[in-house]
């Protein structure tokens, strides 16, 4: 009941603060649309907090990167007063001054000008209703926040990146070289990255960025990392399927590749990982009803191009040791099973550090030049062939009984710090990095 009564609450605040919102836009009274997002600030229980700030530092909520945060920040009271901002409500009134543009490329989109004028007003309001603060986000395209830094910039405000999406494929990295891309970076302070290969990518694109890169590798890779210090030989009891999209890896728009021309890639067909995506679902269906006491999990990120045809397939089965997860983090399934699946994410990167057995379903009639280009640098070893081969080493590991874990891989090394940086160090390093 207490429960029913508080997200009822929840509900009725909300929907105040974007009919505020709302009122602040359509009629163009920027200070009602400050008011709200003033409002709608929240704090974290994840966050040790002090009695009282002279400054705050507001943060563009977003899964992953507040994972970062939160790491640093757990044991460690911040000197700022850290807010958190739903980015639904910039995004709202991003949405009201944009309603006939459709956004297909990032170089040939341009912010219209009442818009411009109607965010710098808002940022000066946001200034006196909230003085003294600094600005987080977590990429430099979330186009509901650029012009809104923009102006929190020119006003003397803290911008800060801290670039979540450092994990790229060499197709990736060659795509996000579009000179005409600079005026999304410009309006930043200071740039922190995870590692020294995104801090020269951006170097490369951007003359005299580097001074305000900061590498300081990633934060919540430390929760991987003491995963493995705590693992031991154990029983098989889990197998996790990081699901990833068909186009993961693969730079594009709209189901099409757009940027050829930009990127210097040679002109290819379109390509996709259905295939393979399939026959991992198909394996674990399979395996789950031989298997009905070894649980079978497929995590997801809920509406990142998912597969409804697995999805129906599976609830219709109905399978106690099956489940299917797009809600939430995934850490959880992570420090609980044993053998993961997937590629191309920063999850199966996570589980490489964790100590897992993992194994990348980068299949043997994949792995031409076209395809290559598309996925992350990692060992041969890790990968299997083809379907027949990942059903049997799964099988193999369930047969055996006992896994013994933390996984050696002679790898190891060179992949944290290719990927991760200087993890162990992360959170004073960030810590130094927002001045926190």
């Amino acid at each position: 009941m207490l429960f029913v009564i508080k997200k009822r609450i929840v509900f009725l605040r909300d929907f105040f603060f974007h009919i505020l919102l709302g009122f602040g836009y359509l009629f163009n009274f920027p200070f009602l649309s400050a008011l709200a997002i003033k409002l709608s600030f929240f704090k974290s229980k994840k966050i040790q907090y002090k009695k009282k700030y002279k400054k705050s530092l507001i943060i563009s909520y977003r899964t992953g990167g507040v994972d970062d945060i939160y790491q640093v920040f757990k044991n460690y009271p911040p000197s700022k007063k850290i807010l958190f901002l739903d980015r639904k409500y910039l995004r709202k009134i991003f949405n009201h001054f944009h309603k006939d543009i459709r956004l297909k490329y990032e170089k040939e989109f341009y912010f219209k000008k009442d818009y411009r004028i109607f965010m710098k007003k808002l940022v000066s309001w946001l200034n006196i209703l909230e003085k003294n603060f600094s600005f987080l986000t977590f990429n430099f395209n979330y186009f509901e926040d650029v012009v809104f830094r923009e102006y929190a910039y020119k006003n003397g405000n803290s911008c800060y990146m801290h670039f979540k999406e450092s994990f790229r494929t060499r197709a990736e990295f060659k795509i996000h070289n579009d000179k005409s891309l600079n005026r999304y970076i410009s309006f930043f302070s200071k740039i922190s990255v995870y590692n020294n290969d995104t801090k020269q990518h951006f170097a490369k694109r951007w003359k005299n960025i580097s001074k305000r890169i900061s590498v300081v590798g990633m934060p919540r890779a430390i929760f991987s990392h003491n995963i493995k210090k705590n693992s031991k030989q154990t029983k098989t009891t889990n197998i996790l399927f990081y699901y990833f999209k068909k186009y993961k890896g693969m730079p594009t728009r709209y189901n099409r590749f757009n940027y050829f021309a930009d990127s210097g890639i040679p002109k290819h067909k379109p390509l996709s990982w259905q295939p393979i995506i399939n026959e991992i679902f198909d394996t674990m269906i399979k395996l789950a009803k031989i298997y009905p006491n070894i649980n079978f999990y497929i995590k997801a990120k809920k509406g990142e191009d998912e597969n409804f045809k697995y999805i129906k397939k599976i609830e219709n089965l109905d399978l106690p040791n099956l489940k299917y997860f797009n809600d939430g983090p995934g850490h959880f399934f992570l420090e609980n099973s044993q053998i993961v699946i997937g590629m191309n994410s920063a999850a199966i990167l996570e589980a490489i550090i964790a100590g897992r057995k993992v194994i990348i379903p980068f299949f043997s009639k994949f792995r031409k030049k076209v395809y290559n280009q598309y996925t992350f640098d990692l060992p041969k070893n890790l990968m299997v062939k083809n379907k027949l081969h990942l059903e049997n080493i799964l099988k193999e590991n369930i047969d055996k009984g006992n896994i013994n874990l933390p996984f050696k891989n002679k790898n190891y090394k060179q992949i944290s710090k290719k990927y991760f940086g200087d993890f162990q160090n992360s959170e004073k390093n960030l810590r130094k990095f927002l001045d926190c």
